[in-house]
């Protein structure tokens, strides 16, 4: 098969491409993160993961660098604003 075919699915995808371990990572980080997020009713962050999580079913998001920066950068200030918030006791 050629290397144009696209699963249109990220799960799929990384499954086929990595293996079960990279997939069962890739959902633990987005479970590990739901977690927190959950947990400090940080609504925002959850709205995002939600959101990022539910387009990952349908295209391949972070087989290209935009989205992988745009996950990266995103994940990035709403996990350390969720440990400030948490170490600020609220």
């Amino acid at each position: 098969l050629g290397s144009e075919i696209n699963t249109h699915n990220y799960y799929f995808h990384m499954w086929l491409s990595a293996g079960l371990f990279a997939l069962l990572f890739l959902l633990y980080m987005f479970g590990h993160n739901f977690y927190i997020a959950l947990k400090l009713r940080n609504f925002t962050f959850l709205f995002f993961l939600l959101m990022f999580s539910l387009s990952l079913l349908t295209e391949n998001v972070l087989v290209r660098m935009y989205g992988v920066f745009l996950f990266a950068v995103m994940n990035s200030l709403f996990y350390s604003n969720c440990k400030i918030d948490a170490g600020n006791g609220e």
